[in-house]
């Protein structure tokens, strides 16, 4: 019997393991992946990480001060004097807590969950590694495995969740402005999303561009070609971001987090910060279950979906509201709203936050 086990080894599953596992308790860690593979992320994170948690600062490749925000040619520069985000290396963050995680708790590759099953008390994970199943028994079960997360529909959650591909390729350039990243709103390239241009600080440049319809890939390769550069489809990495407020992230013995719990940006599809917030509050809540020994959905909710959703659910909520927005405008009202924004920088700067626009 464990005590817990994590689904998913990114960020928000090795985050809450290491700190549940810290604490004394028996965590196995599992991830689907035959090894480890970081995520497929523009890897722009606001500072606020710094308030989360330690990482290496070579995981730091550039540091932003703002952004410029495209419809059409006509763009609005929004732009502060002190550091706003990092660029960071995901394969650097992503493996020092995949380290510091190893540490405190089991660590296992090449293992997918293909059930759960609940009893009185604990629940079962049926667990599949090519042709070998096995079963693990844990009084918690948390779900951190991706915005296609299967624990998420083993439970039934999330039915309600909108979820965008995205794609990314890094191309070298020899001169970019270092401190500035770039969003373009192109119906055509990336519709549902956006399209984006991040200098990583190493003299190469990171496109993306995310889509709820269409082909991800060959758009980013049209969008690449604006710029001059030859992508050929090798070359770009897929991933998916899930958007909206799910309906419920946890049931007896089980809860959801990160990406299977859709603790994302909606505006931007970030999801780093909003994912160690809910880690760290999931690790109280199952510290307490355990302490407790009570592991009823009753209890997760009070204790682990109510306060997070109290901390950024408002966030997500008005962050889809700014998506629906922009996904409504045309073309000329996007450039006609950037204008306005251009004539308001002052006050729109003033308000302004990357992570907490619904403050």
């Amino acid at each position: 019997m464990r005590d817990v086990v994590v689904v998913g080894a990114g960020i928000a599953g090795c985050a809450l393991a290491s700190w549940v596992g810290k604490a004394g308790y028996d965590v196995l860690v599992v991830d689907a992946k035959p090894h480890f593979i970081p995520k497929v992320c523009s890897g722009l994170i606001s500072v606020r990480i710094d308030s989360l948690l330690r990482y290496p600062s070579k995981a730091v490749l550039n540091e932003v001060r703002g952004a410029r925000f495209f419809a059409g040619k006509d763009f609005v520069e929004l732009k502060r004097e002190k550091t706003q985000a990092y660029v960071m290396d995901r394969s650097v963050l992503d493996f020092h807590l995949l380290e510091k995680a190893s540490k405190h708790c089991d660590v296992e590759f090449g293992w997918k969950i293909v059930g759960v099953e609940k009893k009185d008390s604990y629940a079962i994970c049926t667990l599949k590694k090519g042709g070998d199943i096995r079963k693990v028994k844990a009084r918690v079960v948390v779900g951190a495995d991706g915005a296609l997360s299967t624990t998420r529909k083993l439970i039934g959650a999330g039915k309600n969740l909108k979820v965008i591909t995205g794609a990314l390729a890094y191309v070298e350039e020899e001169r970019v402005e270092e401190d500035v990243v770039e969003l373009h709103y192109d119906r055509k390239l990336a519709p549902g999303f956006f399209a984006w241009r991040i200098p990583r600080g190493d003299g190469t440049v990171e496109y993306g561009l995310g889509t709820d319809s269409g082909n991800a890939v060959e758009n980013l390769v049209k969008f690449c070609k604006r710029f001059g550069h030859e992508v050929g489809r090798r070359d770009v990495k897929v991933g998916f971001i899930p958007l909206g407020l799910i309906d419920r992230s946890c049931d007896d013995n089980i809860l959801l987090l990160g990406d299977a719990a859709s603790q994302v940006k909606p505006f931007s599809g970030g999801g780093a910060v909003y994912s160690l917030i809910c880690a760290r509050i999931g690790s109280d809540a199952i510290t307490k279950a355990l302490e407790m020994n009570n592991f009823s959905k009753e209890f997760f909710t009070e204790h682990y979906e109510n306060v997070w959703k109290d901390e950024i659910g408002r966030k997500i909520e008005v962050g889809m509201a700014i998506r629906k927005l922009m996904d409504a405008l045309d073309e000329g009202e996007l450039e006609e709203l950037f204008r306005i924004v251009g004539e308001n920088k002052v006050s729109f700067l003033r308000m302004a936050d990357m992570d907490f626009l619904g403050t």
